[in-house]
């Protein structure tokens, strides 16, 4: 079961009506698109599909495939070839992919035009699962047809679960997607989507799309913007149905006003919300909140955009110098066999293959390389997606991702959340010399909205701030010779996040000393969505110098020494909570 969100579906009615019409797509939005969306049509058109499998805008999973790191799409709707050659783009495995057009081939096999990360190609049906109606970490509501407690899969054998009176996952219970997988079960020769799920008794294990209602916008405990579509009254029920004068209740709650949640209801394919604001309580339908807010004005948080994985050959020439990673080179090309191990001496995932590797004849010898592009975020002059040409421009500037940003403001506008923000646009880049990259040399302070979702935060301090460190910081060390505490200062993000004895440091500080907060880093956890903050910091104190020792066992390792006669400016990453408190 799934919501209808109105919305997303115009927006994907014009692309999809736009590559109908005119064979060009225009990414637009809040993010570019950073390939050339104009998909490779067949010569002469595809015949439609009268019952597909997908149907058009519907959402699907592009599942992971052994041997390939990436999800090859098509540039005619064909079979995609081993070698991977006639791939025209590329999305990350089990990322979720928009259906544009559904036709079937001289071959008899029906194949899907997608939108997948910024892509556009083909797919055959076969190497598709879906619908897909949740990603990992959002939101659903548990139902159940009998009202009885969910069926839920175990998560290693996919085999139904054992009932447990005292685990069991009751109907209308949020939970959240913790993983998707698509899997034939019960005989069926057709991949089903599953998802990971874990209810609040305990029970943990995987649900088809039967089990859930959503995506729900909001979790309990959370808070939301109290909206209306017309701008007319907005009031609370009393009972989880949609609002009438019998049902009303009454105070005042005018729209903007920030709702707490309390618990969630599902009727009538309805989600329905208890809330409290202020002093008034009562029940919404979720279609009159957005949510959730994260963030109250007056804090800081950090841009972040993810990375999208691209051919380096399909990247518009204006976009080169923005390229910020480099990913695995030569992995779309070959591909490995099922339960196929590498040769010894081959280059593993993300490692440069030898320009001077031998082939097998027939082998692709040309190497596609894989590069990872990371849009910036761009600010507009008022509440919505941003516009960056045409008579209704409404852009004011640009933020790279980590850049921190002062939020201002917030309100909601067609169920998205926005904040008016301040962050530093670079305008001027330096010369740098051979084999270094340029650095920003002037900034520019911009101030427009962005949606929430390109924020990352709260973060206590932004680059220029000023403070010391925590007297409890674990960093913290004594000098073994005059016993004073000095706080150790790691040069990377993993250092920061557990120092051991493996840690390396740039130098130490004084515990007292002042601390010049220089940047910030953001950290994602491997299985999640959630994120860890680091701040680059600038303190004077003592290098810190390594050098090979052997211990009394005969074991030769690095030992860290100070530079104990000189006082100079380290330069290092921390994590927040080595820092002291921000003072309000």
């Amino acid at each position: 079961m799934t919501t209808k969100n109105t919305r997303l579906f115009a927006a994907l009615f014009i692309v999809f009506a736009g590559l109908l019409l005119s064979s060009l797509a225009c990414y637009s939005g809040q993010v570019p698109g950073v390939l050339d969306l104009t998909p490779y049509a067949s010569q002469t058109p595809l015949p439609r599909v009268t019952n597909p499998r997908y149907q058009v805008l519907q959402t699907v999973l592009a599942p992971g495939e052994i041997g390939n790191t990436f999800f090859n799409m098509t540039r005619l709707p064909e079979p995609l070839d081993p070698s991977g050659q006639n791939s025209k783009a590329i999305c990350l495995r089990n990322s979720p992919a928009t259906v544009l057009y559904v036709g079937r081939g001289a071959d008899g096999i029906n194949y899907y035009l997608l939108e997948c990360g910024g892509s556009v190609g083909w797919s055959a049906e076969d190497r598709l699962a879906g619908p897909l109606n949740f990603q990992q970490d959002s939101l659903a509501i548990t139902v159940s047809a009998n009202g009885q407690p969910l069926q839920l899969l175990d998560e290693r054998t996919l085999q139904p679960m054992p009932a447990n009176p005292f685990a069991a996952c009751q109907p209308e219970t949020i939970v959240t997607v913790h993983g998707i997988n698509a899997a034939a079960i019960e005989g069926s020769d057709t991949k089903e989507i599953l998802y990971l799920i874990e209810c609040p008794a305990g029970m943990r294990g995987w649900a088809t799309n039967a089990d859930l209602f959503g995506p729900v916008k909001v979790d309990i405990g959370d808070r939301a913007l109290a909206i209306t579509a017309d701008g007319s009254e907005f009031r609370l029920a009393s009972d989880a149905a949609p609002v009438t004068d019998e049902n009303a209740v009454e105070g005042e709650c005018p729209p903007g006003s920030v709702l707490e949640t309390q618990s969630a209801r599902y009727a009538g394919d309805t989600v329905y919300y208890e809330v409290t604001c202020g002093d008034v309580a009562g029940w919404v339908d979720e279609r009159n909140i957005v949510g959730p807010l994260r963030f109250d004005a007056g804090t800081n948080a950090l841009i972040h955009v993810e990375p999208i994985p691209i051919f380096e050959d399909e990247l518009p020439a204006e976009m080169a110098g923005e390229v910020t990673v480099a990913a695995a080179e030569g992995e779309v090309e070959g591909e490995t066999a099922e339960n196929e191990q590498p040769a010894e001496g081959a280059p593993t995932e993300g490692e440069q293959p030898a320009d001077t590797a031998e082939t097998t004849p027939g082998e692709v010898t040309a190497q596609r390389q894989i590069v990872q592009y990371t849009p910036p975020v761009y600010l507009t002059d008022k509440p919505g997606p941003a516009v960056r040409t045409g008579d209704d421009m409404n852009v004011v500037g640009q933020c790279v991702t980590n850049t921190g940003a002062k939020l201002l403001e917030y309100t909601g506008v067609d169920n998205v959340l926005y904040y008016r923000i301040t962050c530093d646009e670079c305008v001027e880049m330096s010369e740098a010399a051979e084999g270094e990259e340029p650095t920003c040399a002037a900034y520019e302070t911009r101030e427009g909205w962005v949606e929430q979702q390109y924020l990352q935060g709260p973060v206590d301090f932004l680059a220029g701030d000023v403070t010391t460190f925590n007297p409890d910081s674990g960093a913290i060390e004594a000098d073994e010779a005059t016993g004073e505490q000095w706080v150790r200062i790691p040069t990377t993000t993993t250092g920061a996040s557990s120092i051991g004895q493996y840690t390396e440091f740039a130098g130490r500080c004084p515990v007292d000393a002042q601390v010049t907060v220089t940047g910030l880093l953001l950290e994602k956890a491997r299985t999640s969505n959630n994120y860890s903050f680091f701040y680059q910091i600038e303190c004077q104190g003592q290098k810190a110098t390594y050098v090979m020792e052997t211990d009394a066992a005969g074991k030769t390792r690095p030992v860290v020494h100070y530079e104990s006669d000189e006082t100079e400016t380290i330069t290092g990453v921390i994590a927040g909570r080595d820092l002291a408190a921000k003072q309000e």
